[in-house]
């Protein structure tokens, strides 16, 4: 007859491969978390920034439908920097990248960058911008707005 008084006492702790397979363990799912949410920033950055030119693009089509034309309320350079859409997006300020960026976006962007008028005109603009995960059918890299339609 097998006593358990006996067996308990004979084991009092974990051996160190029982300790280092749950080390082990530990430090796998903790990789995996760190993964995870870093993706989940970028899907957040990108989907303000997808808002943004949203708004901006919006702000510009009413622009145009009360006046006929885009008009000058904004110029060639950073987005935050149009002080004519401050009617339509009082927090103009805030238009910059989550990321923190400063650097200005263009068409080869390579990281997060800046929202950037690369032209703008009483007929149509050109605003560059970048997503680093993509967001719906839009794949991660740099984009244009063209005149109202995301490329």
């Amino acid at each position: 007859i097998i006593n358990l008084k006996t067996i308990m006492k004979k084991q009092l702790g974990f051996s160190l491969v029982e300790l280092l397979v749950v080390i082990a363990i530990i430090g796998i799912l903790s990789t995996l978390a760190v993964i995870y949410l870093g993706s989940t920033t970028e899907k957040a950055n990108d989907a303000k920034r997808i808002t943004h030119v949203n708004n901006l693009k919006t702000a510009l089509e009413v622009i145009k439908s009360e006046n006929g034309s885009y008009g000058t309320v904004c110029a060639a350079g950073p987005a935050t920097a149009c002080s004519g859409l401050g009617e339509y997006i009082p927090d103009m300020a805030q238009y910059t990248d989550p990321s923190g960026s400063a650097t200005a976006c263009t068409a080869v962007s390579t990281g997060a960058c800046e929202y950037n008028f690369l032209t703008f005109s009483g007929t149509g603009y050109v605003l560059d911008f970048y997503l680093e995960a993509g967001a719906g059918d839009l794949d991660a890299g740099p984009h244009t707005l063209i005149d109202g339609v995301i490329e």
